[in-house]
């Protein structure tokens, strides 16, 4: 299954940058994005999640509160896109066929808990505490030696809000059989007990084929409504990490 060829493939990076991006033309079907969705699908239903998320092409990873929804970045639909991500942001993340698994682990965590608002609940809050929480995601401190939390992505992600905490235990729970996980968090009480429970939300709440609604909220966000070029794409992107990195070392 090929790429369909665009015009702007043989584009320099100064020619590339000033195409907005919904000019791009881009889709999920027919590239290899569409066999990992598929693959992780079938990954779902063997773990018994019949869960029926929608993806789109967005401007970041991302699944909106409240939506079935899964927002994957708009560059991983074309190598050339790829190639010039690396080169403005110095990495692609979600680039590989391994990470790209990891993180929608983790996304179809988020989806899980909005389609069942188990964050709601007062027993989901003593597990993993307030969603009301602030979150402050460049920001957050970090436990190198805590065993309270899985470890999935990088960063000791589980660690920067509840919410997250879920969907990183979801995404364990999700990619390692049972045994494995006892394995190796067998001496991490707090940790394996979170993902215990979410073993009980799965055998409650998996089976139910629950089909993903549109991302009502998305508007602009949708690289198919994105106006904007990808130059000014990247320059927000940048001002907004430069941000970030300075509020880390304030803090």
């Amino acid at each position: 299954m090929g790429l369909v060829t665009k015009p702007w493939e043989s584009f320099s990076d100064e020619e590339l940058l000033n195409v907005r991006v919904k000019d791009l033309g881009l889709s999920i079907q027919a590239t290899p994005l569409q066999r990992r969705i598929t693959a992780f699908r079938r990954e779902l239903r063997l773990r018994g999640i019949l869960l029926q998320p929608q993806f789109y092409l967005g401007d970041e990873w991302f699944s909106p509160e409240g939506e079935l929804a899964i927002s994957i970045p708009f560059y991983l639909a074309h190598p050339r896109l790829q190639a010039l991500e690396r080169q403005m942001m110095h990495q692609v993340e979600g680039g590989t066929a391994v990470e790209f698994r990891r993180i929608l682990r983790h996304e179809l965590g988020h989806c899980f808990d909005h389609a069942h608002g188990f964050s709601s609940t007062r027993l989901w809050r003593r597990v993993f505490g307030d969603p009301r929480r602030k979150y402050q995601p460049e920001r957050y401190a970090v436990n190198l030696q805590s065993r309270r939390y899985v470890k999935h992505l990088p960063g000791h992600y589980a660690q920067a809000h509840p919410d997250e905490d879920f969907a990183e235990t979801f995404a364990v729970w999700l990619g390692s059989a049972k045994s494995k996980n006892r394995l190796k968090y067998a001496t991490w009480p707090v940790a394996w007990s979170k993902i215990q429970y979410v073993e009980s939300l799965a055998q409650k709440y998996g089976g139910k084929p629950m089909g993903g609604r549109t991302d009502r909220r998305a508007g602009i966000c949708r690289a198919d409504r994105m106006g904007i070029t990808l130059k000014e794409y990247y320059t927000r992107r940048k001002n907004e990490e430069s941000k970030s990195k300075k509020k880390a070392s304030a803090s």
